[in-house]
Parts: structure tokens; C-alpha cells; sequence
């Protein structure tokens, strides 16, 4: 059983920034943020709660996908350590 929770706060309206609080399963969060836009530009910050060597194949190929799909996405994956976001960044 995998369990998938997904904190969820609009920042800002104008412009649209949303930050996401997840575990393994953020494309939830992505959603309601892209329900939100309503084709605007939308930033989504997502604060990785999870063990980032784990996830970062799986987020980094996301981020490449909802950038060819959803033009009006800004998204932004934060990080704990240093390390962490060198590892995304290398993928």
C-alpha cells in the first residue's frame, strides 16, 4: 500500500504562485495548481519531503514532460540539502 499526501497552499494570486508540500506523489498538487491558473501562468513550488536520491529520475523526468505540456507551468522543486539539488540538477 502506498500512501500519497499532498499539502497544497496558494501563495499568491497575481501572479499565480502555489507551493506544494509531498511525498512520492506530487501530479495531484500539479493539477489543482493548473485548475487554479485557468491558463495563466502559474509558479509551483515543490518542497521535496521525500528522500531526494529516491525521487529525483521521477521528478526531473516530470519537469521535462509538464514543460512540453503545459506551457503556462513554472515549475520549481526545492530542495534540503546542497547535495540534494546538485543531484537534480546533474539529471
Amino acid at each position: 500500500m502506498q500512501l500519497s499526501s499532498t499539502r497544497f497552499l496558494k501563495l499568491m494570486d497575481d501572479p499565480l504562485v502555489c507551493v506544494i508540500a509531498s511525498g512520492l506523489e506530487f501530479s495531484s498538487g500539479i493539477s489543482r495548481s493548473l485548475d487554479e491558473a485557468k491558463e495563466r501562468i502559474c509558479h509551483v513550488l515543490v518542497i521535496c519531503c521525500w528522500h531526494v536520491p529516491d525521487i529525483a529520475n521521477t521528478a526531473v523526468l516530470f519537469k521535462r514532460q509538464a514543460d512540453k505540456e503545459f506551457a503556462n507551468l513554472r515549475l520549481t522543486y526545492l530542495c534540503p540539502t546542497r547535495e540534494d539539488t546538485q543531484l537534480m540538477q546533474s539529471k
